[in-house]
């Protein structure tokens, strides 16, 4: 299960708290420094796991469903989550259909549709991808969009965690299918170096070995996050970050 990091929960509490009044030693009023041991291979997070994948994911990319402060599942870009009472789940439990928000925007304008989800859900199974896992979909007998805004998912057996794992807060987010489509194998694309997301944040440079650096999206569906900018450092010593802690050049760690 890849339920949430340390990092990608503390900046989702800083995000629905602001950062008004967060100051450090060298007078940072509109961003935050994170220092992290490790670099990811990729920003594209159907590559990584453990925490990589859902840092970047939580980040830059938004899922069907998360997992809220208390561990709850509530809905991201799903308009709500599907159970068998509002009638998102049928009653054989084999069938399930996520009706989705239409107000979700890929940071370069297109919307966020079915389609992507569809799209999403086959690259992760695609042998044309050198992929860590696909384990998550093995439950799923086929995806497919019902209406512009509706995904429909056939399980080959009812399973209880669908709801979480199937993009949610246990699974990977949703890509861009008009970005991606295109190519036969998503090892070697592009945007796996330069994501355009749908989430909360939009990369503005990543450094190599040093540094990535993220922006606030202004189109983000939740709304604008009130920490403008958020720098991840790599810092491959504890030694190295708690001395940079000190001296106020990073913020935080985790």
């Amino acid at each position: 299960m890849m339920r949430r990091s340390a990092l990608s929960s503390a900046i989702a509490a800083l995000l629905l708290a602001g950062c008004g009044n967060h100051q450090t030693a060298q007078n940072r009023t509109d961003g935050l420094i994170v220092a992290r041991l490790s670099e990811p291979i990729s920003l594209n997070p159907l590559y990584l796991q453990g925490p990589d994948a859902k840092d970047i994911g939580d980040l830059l990319y938004s899922s069907l469903t998360r997992y809220d402060s208390n561990e709850q599942v509530v809905p991201d870009i799903a308009a709500a989550v599907p159970t068998t009472n509002n009638g998102g789940i049928s009653r054989d439990g084999k069938r399930v259909v996520f009706r989705l928000r239409r107000d979700v925007l890929w940071q370069d304008g297109y919307a966020l549709t079915a389609d992507d989800v569809v799209f999403t859900h086959r690259a992760s199974i695609d042998a044309a991808n050198a992929l860590p896992s696909r384990s998550l979909y093995d439950p799923v007998s086929s995806v497919t969009a019902c209406s512009r805004y509706t995904v429909c998912v056939t399980l080959k057996r009812p399973y209880a965690p669908i709801v979480a794992t199937f993009f949610g807060g246990d699974g990977t987010p949703i890509l861009p299918k008009h970005l991606l489509q295109r190519y036969r194998s998503l090892d070697g694309a592009a945007v796996n170096l330069a994501p355009i997301g749908s989430g909360p944040y939009r990369v503005e440079k990543w450094i190599r070995g040093d540094r990535l650096d993220l922006v606030a999206n202004g189109s983000y569906f939740r709304g604008k996050p009130k920490i403008a900018r958020i720098s991840i450092r790599f810092v491959p010593s504890h030694a190295t970050i708690l001395n940079q802690l000190r001296s106020g050049e990073i913020d935080a760690t985790f």
